[in-house]
């Protein structure tokens, strides 16, 4: 092997806008880092001060909280030949940062060969994870402000399939929520109705109007668990997800 090999893999990685590192197997099968650049230097925390030069041992540039899943990967692509992910957060002195790591072996004389070297690559993803965390908080606040309404709340998608059904729902019509989630609305609609409720779901999803009550002309029925009949009055509205707009109504149940 050309003696600048080392040094020409280390230019390679330097020059990267991404935290690298290759990875090898030492002679007794122990995981070495023959290369990286400052930015995976920085992604788990260490500096490149610490080391005098290349090939170093795995553990000396990894945190001891993340080697151990780390490592299963780097294991399982050196025996199986394929790539691996994982995502793994980093606790810095500014704060937690997490980073998806892709795993690429590499055969230098191809075919069946064992695996020789694998590059690591990484990209932070914190940006996400946080606005990830804060969908789930906001989801949590909402739900939350849902299951405590008195009136029965439930959404639906654009297949009218049930997306939400809160505690009020459950008390009303009899089913639990566990069971009605993924369900056609057509369940808790009348037999005697169901052939046109789709109609009328579909013409208010095309109108410009945003929110309506259905009972404005004749009574409206839900269908219960045990076959019965309720009365009820809804309200129906629209909220975009996504891009694409479901249905949220809003059942409030009348006796007599």
């Amino acid at each position: 092997m050309d003696d600048n090999w080392p040094h020409r893999t280390q230019d390679f990685v330097d020059g990267i806008a991404a935290s690298v590192a290759i990875v090898e197997r030492g002679e007794a099968h122990e995981l070495v880092v023959s290369a990286c650049n400052d930015m995976f230097f920085g992604m788990s925390g260490g500096r490149r001060g610490n080391i005098r030069g290349f090939p170093v041992p795995f553990d000396l540039v990894m945190p001891s909280y993340a080697r151990h899943e780390f490592r299963k990967k780097l294991q399982e692509c050196f025996d199986t030949g394929i790539a691996q992910e994982l995502e793994q957060a980093y606790d810095l002195k500014e704060g937690t940062r997490w980073w998806r790591l892709s795993l690429k072996p590499f055969r230098h004389a191809g075919g069946n060969t064992p695996v020789l070297e694998i590059l690591v690559t990484g990209l932070d993803i914190t940006p996400k994870m946080i606005l990830t965390h804060e969908l789930e908080v906001s989801t949590s606040r909402f739900r939350s402000v849902v299951d405590a309404a008195y009136d029965a709340i439930i959404t639906i998608d654009q297949q009218q399939s049930i997306t939400l059904f809160n505690r009020a729902a459950e008390d009303l019509f009899g089913y639990e929520s566990s069971e009605m989630i993924g369900q056609p609305l057509l369940r808790l609609i009348p037999e005697g109705v169901r052939s046109k409720h789709p109609g009328y779901v579909h013409q208010f999803g095309q109108s410009p109007v945003r929110s309506r009550q259905m009972n404005e002309r004749n009574r409206i029925y839900g269908l219960h668990r045990d076959g019965s009949l309720l009365p009820v009055e809804i309200a129906i509205s629209k909220i975009n997800v996504g891009g694409g707009t479901n249905s949220l109504g809003g059942t409030d149940p009348r006796v007599g």
